[in-house]
């Protein structure tokens, strides 16, 4: 399928971008502290996001129906994403609701 390396690189760079949402979460104690390093961070993480960009822009230019086939590819994936969310969510809250009923007044 040659609609996959598109879809692979955006993936690629959307993850190395989270680098950047982790440590502004860690810098405003929305999140802990991780024991993990990249080397050469921000400058590494910023080459690589600019290589994945360059693949995902040169693939759309060069066969704009298969970069339409790989974001169909990955969109197929949000509602099952969704689906997970929810049902997550509502075994978290499920717990709760059973222990208030079973423990009574």
């Amino acid at each position: 399928m040659r609609a996959r390396p598109f879809a692979d690189w955006l993936v690629f760079g959307t993850t190395a971008a989270t680098l950047f949402v982790y440590r502004a979460r860690e810098k405003r104690g929305q999140a802990p502290r991780v024991s993990y390093r990249v080397p050469g961070h921000p400058l590494t993480p910023l080459l690589f996001i600019a290589a994945a960009l360059y693949v995902v822009v040169g693939s759309t230019a060069s066969n704009p129906l298969n970069a339409l086939k790989g974001t169909l590819l990955l969109g197929a994936g949000v509602p099952v994403f969704l689906y997970w969310r929810r049902r997550r969510e509502g075994q978290a809250k499920a717990p709760a609701a059973q222990a208030s009923v079973v423990g009574g007044p």
